[in-house]
């Protein structure tokens, strides 16, 4: 996934650096580093944010998993 893309979905859909650092199990400086293109984004996040990106993942679930995972942190 390229910076481009990576930024339009995060813009899209309000995805915070923070939230793409915790959905991925790494830091603000590393989803940084992605958006920055100073890294490749991660197959796996790729694959996440693509999937919301056309549909199949809801945004509402995204959200529900989103807190869940920040209370259990």
């Amino acid at each position: 996934m390229d910076t481009e893309k990576l930024a339009q979905i995060m813009e899209d859909h309000e995805i915070r650096h923070r939230d793409l650092a915790l959905i991925a199990g790494r830091t603000e400086r590393a989803v940084s580093m992605w958006v920055n293109g100073h890294r490749p984004v991660p197959r796996a996040v790729a694959f996440v944010l693509l999937a919301l990106d056309h549909g199949k993942i809801s945004p509402d679930w995204l959200a529900y998993h989103l807190r869940k995972m920040k209370a259990e942190s």
